[in-house]
């Protein structure tokens, strides 16, 4: 239900439901043997000044190939296209203004 009290349809619930929708895991191309999964980490606070990412105990995990950071690909704001007044980085640099979700696992 919508704020207002209609009815939001949504429209991937059938194939989920019935088990009709492909994941990216269920793709079987001989091209993508040997790739590489991807994450990204969501800040817990929704606006926050980044002081320190320490990496050290993610990269000793089993199947962790690397772990970079803005910092750590030279990665600095940019003047935003959308207005002159902010700036924006590809992955949080300096300040992080959005809080994510925490990751859902077995309990």
């Amino acid at each position: 239900m919508s704020v207002l009290g209609n009815r939001v349809v949504r429209v991937e619930d059938p194939g989920l439901l019935t088990g009709t929708t492909a994941f990216v895991s269920d793709i079987t191309d001989p091209l993508l043997d040997g790739a590489l999964h991807v994450t990204y980490v969501r800040s817990a606070m929704a606006h926050a000044r980044i002081s320190d990412v320490d990496t050290a105990e993610a990269l000793r995990q089993p199947g962790v190939v690397g772990i970079f950071t803005a910092n750590e690909l030279g990665l600095t704001p940019q003047p935003s296209p959308y207005s002159p007044m902010f700036t924006t980085c590809p992955l949080a640099c300096e300040v992080v203004r959005y809080v994510g979700r925490e990751p859902q696992g077995p309990a």
